[in-house]
């Protein structure tokens, strides 16, 4: 008589390993190897027997059950795979970038400046601030990158003079002690006291 051999492959999608399966959940075996959770197999000329536990055995010598593992060597393939798959890091950069921010007069234009990073709030210029100078160097990567800058009138406020203005310069630059110098300009943005509405603006650039 020819002998068959059945190969079963044990995966979580299509076998529960009797060690995780339920102390309730009756068990299946073929010639004394436990294939409970096996699916979609037929077995002809073989003796079923259920003992009292309602546990099934089935005895057909004209199988053979070989159990088998996902290789070590698979599974390294998977975690290579998914590794490639993850997006890689912004690369550094190397230059520094800032956000300079004046103000001719404090509390005269009646607004608020939120200043945004790549899509991201990175801080607020209040109405009441003279000056304000960021180093937002680590925010940014290389490529291109935005700067958006939302100016909100002061809700219950009047328009002021034109002298009154916030003006924003977002450009590269080199600091030496208290001195900050602006190499290039990638824009600039500016509100003054007679605008009686929100104001915006993205200035983008891109960074070697």
């Amino acid at each position: 008589m020819r002998l068959l051999t059945l190969v079963l492959t044990l995966t979580l999608l299509t076998f529960l390993p009797p060690t995780v399966a339920s102390a309730n959940t009756p068990r299946l075996s073929l010639n004394g190897v436990d294939i409970t959770g096996v699916r979609d197999q037929r077995f002809e000329n073989c003796t079923v027997t259920i003992d009292a536990n309602g546990n099934i055995q089935l005895h057909a010598p004209q199988y053979k059950v070989e159990v088998q593992t996902p290789s070590a060597t698979a599974a390294t393939a998977g975690q290579t795979a998914a590794a490639q798959a993850s997006p890689p890091a912004p690369a550094a950069i190397s230059d520094s970038h800032y956000v300079v921010v004046t103000s001719t007069q404090p509390n005269g234009s009646n607004f608020d400046i939120d200043i945004y990073i790549n899509g991201a709030l990175h801080r607020t210029f209040k109405n009441s601030d003279s000056q304000l100078v960021l180093d937002i160097s680590g925010r940014l990567h290389a490529g291109t990158n935005t700067v958006a800058l939302k100016a909100r009138k002061l809700a219950g406020t009047s328009p002021t003079a034109a002298s009154n203005s916030i003006e924003v310069i977002v450009g590269r630059g080199t600091s030496a002690g208290n001195q900050l110098t602006i190499e290039r300009q990638h824009g600039t943005f500016k509100v003054v006291g007679t605008q009686s509405t929100d104001q915006a603006a993205e200035i983008t650039f891109n960074v070697n």
